[in-house]
Order: C-alpha cells, then sequence, then structure tokens
C-alpha cells in the first residue's frame, strides 16, 4: 500500500466535499502528549493514562486518540497544560500559511 498516495486521496476526497483538515506531524503529536517532541512512540504510554486515563496495546490506535484529543483541543480551546497550547498554536499558525 502506499501510504502517501492514500493520504493524497484522501486529502483531494476531504476537499472535494468542502470539509477541512489539520495536518499534524508526529513530532507534534509527541508534544502534545508527552510534553515533549523527542519521546518514542512507546513514551506515549504512561502520558496517555495519566492525562486520558486511555490505554490501548497498538500504538497505532494511541496515535489515533491523540490526534482525536487535538482536534478536540482544536475545537474546544481547552488544553491540559500549555504545551498543548503550544502546539495547537503552531498547528493552527501552520493551517493558515498554506492558504
Amino acid at each position: 500500500v502506499c501510504w502517501v498516495c492514500l493520504g493524497l486521496v484522501l486529502r483531494g476526497a476531504i476537499k472535494e466535499k468542502g470539509m477541512q483538515y489539520i495536518d499534524v506531524a508526529p513530532s507534534q503529536l509527541k508534544k502534545f502528549i508527552s510534553g515533549s517532541h523527542l519521546c518514542k512512540k512507546e513514551g506515549l504510554i504512561l502520558p496517555l493514562y495519566k492525562k486520558y486515563k486511555y490505554e490501548h496495546e497498538n500504538d497505532n490506535v494511541r496515535d489515533a486518540f491523540g490526534l482525536a484529543q487535538i482536534a478536540k483541543s482544536v475545537r474546544t480551546g481547552v488544553f491540559l497544560d500549555p504545551k498543548q497550547g503550544e502546539v495547537i498554536r503552531k498547528v493552527l499558525a501552520n493551517e493558515k500559511s498554506k492558504c
């Protein structure tokens, strides 16, 4: 499977429907959840549990949960700590620069 191709097709379909999406870099997801953009995937396990009482054995599912928390913070403007707010401001600034 060509993941890049799949991503391009999905982005095109989303835009065609008039919907919006945001791009979140892996380092931004890590910083939002753990407070550090340098942590490894396993480094998200404990912060996810401490902040959200969430656990799952699959790192892709944990990533999806983290991305959902980012989307929630973008929508509500609510952050659990200052680093989350910093990540959201950068994500949104990147989106504005694409326009």
